[in-house]
């Protein structure tokens, strides 16, 4: 089994342990969700087959996928190909909170979401429109 680097250890156990800190996800409100997503559009897509934005990759398809793996035709950093991220409910959850925290050299400016609700209002209605 190949070790990863130490930048990518530390991240990915950074990652795992701010992901177990924090109790599951409840559902959330889809349609308040559409609301704190128009925040999300200033740098993504998320059209399926749809373009990227000239700042941020389209998201759809996104859920279950490996970091940096959905869209072939966007650059995504080297750091962020490297995390060993998957997009699944806990990472998004902690990504949306604070990605910075999770993988502190992303090139995403996005300060995070703070307010658990939001952020599950947000996945619920990510859920509906990115799969």
């Amino acid at each position: 089994m190949q070790l990863l680097s130490s930048t990518s250890s530390t991240i990915t156990l950074a990652f795992l342990l701010l992901a177990a800190s924090g109790p599951a996800l409840a559902e959330g409100n889809p349609e308040a969700g559409k609301v704190v997503f128009n925040q999300c559009l200033a740098c993504h897509t998320i059209d399926a087959g749809g373009p990227n934005h000239s700042v941020g990759p389209n998201l759809h398809g996104i859920f279950g996928k490996p970091a940096a793996s959905n869209r072939s035709d966007f650059d995504y950093s080297s750091d962020l190909r490297a995390a060993g991220l998957v997009w699944d409910d806990a990472t998004l959850d902690a990504w949306i909170r604070n990605p910075a925290a999770v993988l502190p050299n992303t090139r995403m400016e996005f300060l995070g979401l703070p307010k658990k609700d939001q952020r599950e209002d947000l996945l619920a209605y990510m859920k509906t429109v990115l799969r």
